[in-house]
């Protein structure tokens, strides 16, 4: 019986060191240096509130805090390079997007107003550099998570009678000012590779952007100058759909 036992034994031991050394043919530790571009939907919110006071900041009328809220498309582009650690996984991304969305205001609320204005804020683009720690689930997929810093750039447009006190005044009797901030980005995301070089990523973000405030004094003719001063407290939760191009296949996948 003995004859039999060895031999098989032998060849037991034989195939189990193949496909060991199968598999330490493939390292735990493998880059990843990859380039995509993603879409999906911005739900922007804005907060504001304001006052408008004389020149010696007699304050004649105020604004109570309100906000605005508007949902549009988000396009964008990123490149991001990562490092697997067995199970686990960093990467390094950088990231501009475009955006469509405009909150819309017909009246700014402010007492003893004479006539209505109405308001516009959109955010116009973003640009963002994260870090994305994450956690391989199977061979192909693994869930990450985003913490980052994002900067944008907002657009505040008003007609009517604010218009004249929170802004600049053009020819169509409007007025606009844009202004860049910054602020922090935090997500939640999983990403599938589906084919050779080739992933697919969802993911939730919440980004807080500074808050900023727009300051402006006027002077009419026959009358004393005026002051204004409008306060602005901005976020934005995103859902968006990427898909990635891999320069280097990720080590581990099944393809």
């Amino acid at each position: 019986m003995n004859r039999y036992v060895l031999p098989l034994l032998l060849s037991s031991l034989t195939v189990s060191a193949a496909s060991f050394a199968e598999g330490a043919s493939q390292p735990a530790n493998s880059l990843d240096v990859y380039a995509g571009v993603q879409g999906g939907a911005e739900f922007l919110t804005i907060k504001k509130e304001g006052a408008i006071s004389t020149a010696d900041n007699n304050i004649l009328q105020t604004q109570s805090e309100n906000a605005s809220s508007a949902i549009g498309a988000d396009a964008g582009a990123y490149v991001g390079i990562g490092q697997r650690f067995n199970k686990f996984y960093v990467a390094a991304e950088a990231g501009i997007d475009y955006l469509s969305g405009r909150t819309d205001i017909t009246s700014l609320n402010f007492t003893n107003t004479p006539n209505k204005s109405t308001a516009h804020e959109r955010l116009n683009y973003t640009y963002s550099l994260s870090v994305l720690p994450g956690m391989f689930i199977a061979p192909n997929n693994k869930v990450y998570a985003r913490l980052g810093f994002i900067g944008g750039q907002f657009k505040s447009t008003a007609n009517g009678y604010m218009s004249d006190l929170a802004f600049s005044k053009d020819a169509n009797n409007s007025g606009s000012f844009t202004k860049n901030e910054v602020g922090y980005r935090l997500g939640l995301g999983l990403d599938s590779m589906f084919a050779p070089n080739w992933s697919v990523r969802a993911e939730y973000d919440f980004s807080q952007f500074s808050n900023f405030s727009k300051n402006e004094t006027v002077k009419y003719p026959n009358s004393v100058a005026l002051k204004s001063s409008v306060n602005y407290k901005p976020y934005m939760n995103s859902i968006l759909v990427g898909v990635s191009y891999h320069f280097i296949p990720e080590e581990g996948s099944d393809y």
